[in-house]
């Protein structure tokens, strides 16, 4: 299984997990996974907020995407640039053998 991401945004810290939800949003969006580090690495920021935002809700943290781009900002961009394309390449290549345990009721479903 893939191994978790650690996000902060804000005073609040996210565990989050590259699923196909998010992942298929994104490849629709950018063209794929490759299309969506491009708009990373280039800190686009519109990109930027609906990448985090698509995996927080898949995730079950919805959050709208002015808010996250508000406290992606407040921070600066360079932060949030290697968990995103962590991601995204978490998706790509194998996991560890166990996954990081989120403690929460999905998690021990999959476990």
């Amino acid at each position: 299984m893939v191994d978790t991401t650690e996000v902060v945004l804000g005073d609040a810290t996210f565990q989050l997990r590259p699923l196909f939800p998010a992942l298929e949003a994104i490849s629709i969006a950018y063209g794929g996974i490759v299309g969506a580090t491009s708009q990373i690495q280039e800190y686009n920021v519109s990109a930027m907020a609906d990448i985090m935002c698509q995996f927080l809700k898949a995730n079950g943290h919805g959050m709208k995407k002015a808010d996250v781009g508000s406290r992606m900002v407040e921070v600066g961009l360079a932060s949030h640039v290697p968990p995103l394309l962590e991601l995204l390449t978490n998706a790509i290549t194998a996991g560890p053998e166990e996954p990081t345990p989120l403690g929460d009721a999905k998690s021990r479903e999959g476990a």
